[in-house]
């Protein structure tokens, strides 16, 4: 996104029954102009005036949701291209090794699998395009530390496919695997792992 471009944030309160935050419905324009929506949670319980900034970014297929859904957090790419990222927890993470993920058909990408079957003369377009969307090739651009979470029972984003991107990654790292999970980046004893991170790197008391 060109930096000159005009975001038109908008905020706008919204009745939430919690006596500990407050919520606001969030827009502003992305790159193409289409209105992007999304959660704005304020802690009440906050005595600082300057608080961190904790961003989710949902998967393929998905929306924002509802508020009391946000309880995970962050993606890889933010971390890259953002030198203001503290850290970086990336459950199950998605656009790494994009060509074995087409290939393999896991997940969303099947569609562009399907696109190729169609016109395979466009294979080596396809895999160049994505190539520029494909975390492994910024990983080196982290500078914050990394929590990531992996499950061996994933088909949709396979935890080969992560490795990619992680083993380029040269800031502090770590990858939480779980032989017997699917596609929920480890459940409720990953999240317990991410509130520990978030206390090591003194994010929180």
């Amino acid at each position: 996104m060109s930096h000159g471009m005009s975001l038109q944030v908008s905020f706008s309160e919204v009745d939430f029954p919690s006596p500990y935050m407050k919520v606001y419905d969030l827009t502003y324009q992305g790159y193409d102009h289409t209105q992007i929506r999304g959660w704005f949670l304020l802690p009440l319980f906050a005595t600082s005036e300057t608080l961190p900034c904790i961003v989710c970014f949902h998967g393929f297929g998905g929306g924002r949701a509802l508020p009391q859904d946000y309880g995970q957090w962050i993606l890889m790419g933010m971390a890259a291209l953002h030198d203001q990222v503290k850290l970086a927890m990336a459950d199950v993470p998605s656009n790494s090794n994009i060509e074995v993920r087409i290939e393999g058909e896991h997940g969303s990408f099947r569609c562009l699998a399907d696109y190729i079957r169609t016109f395979p003369e466009r294979m080596d377009q396809v895999y160049e395009t994505m190539s520029y969307f494909d975390t492994m090739n910024f990983a080196e651009w982290i500078t914050c530390p990394v929590l990531a979470s992996v499950c061996l029972k994933d088909e949709i984003c396979p935890a080969k496919c992560y490795y990619a991107t992680y083993n380029r990654i040269t800031s502090q790292k770590e990858i939480c695997v779980y032989p017997f999970n699917g596609h929920d980046g480890g459940g409720i004893a990953h999240g317990r792992r991410k509130l520990e991170f978030i206390k090591e790197q003194n994010m929180i008391g």
